[in-house]
């Protein structure tokens, strides 16, 4: 390959890293919609983006439209992560505890394998409903990593927001704010 031939290939590449750079950092400053949980934190509530997922285990599929007025503790999680582990038995007693209260415990595992998931909810003994995000994209958007993180929806409407492993005290007081009406 001639030098000058290998200068202009050496300047595409250079143009097209910059151009995803660029892209990059105009994706990290954009306001797209998708800072629900800084809008929570600020306390707004926002809609819930609606999806519907196939469960991990069984047959079809869960919109998150169908509970209706409901209370749902949306929780985001994946079999790698360290605290999700810790906080899946939390998740199990709220829903043992409140169902019949017509609260729904809801678990979106994500950016994982299904297979994981599936090995993740016999371990921790998870009952509840839970569907695969496998890539992520009903995380995206909600605000994407890092994981757990868990939104109360109420109506439709985002009230609630735990960022990170949900602790027993925090996760029964935003299940009482939410059940309240209040965020």
């Amino acid at each position: 390959m001639s030098s000058s031939l290998r200068l202009a290939a050496q300047a595409v590449a250079l143009l097209v890293v910059a151009g995803l750079v660029g892209l990059f950092a105009w994706n990290l400053t954009s306001d797209d919609g998708k800072n629900i949980p800084s809008d929570v934190q600020e306390g707004k509530t926002p809609a819930a983006p609606l999806f519907t997922l196939p469960r991990l285990e069984g047959e079809g599929k869960v919109a998150l439209s169908s509970f209706g007025e409901k209370v749902v503790v949306l929780n985001f999680w994946a079999s790698w992560c360290i605290p999700c582990k810790r906080e899946a038995s939390r998740f199990q007693e709220v829903w043992e505890r409140h169902r019949r209260d017509g609260v729904v415990v809801l678990g979106v595992d994500t950016l994982d394998f299904d297979g994981d998931g599936r090995r993740f909810l016999r371990k921790y003994g998870v009952t509840y409903p839970n569907v695969h995000d496998g890539r992520g994209l009903v995380l995206g958007d909600y605000g994407g990593v890092p994981l757990p993180k868990t939104f109360l929806i109420k109506g439709g409407k985002i009230v609630g927001y735990i960022f990170g492993e949900a602790r027993e005290e925090e996760l029964a007081d935003a299940i009482g704010r939410a059940r309240r009406g209040r965020s």
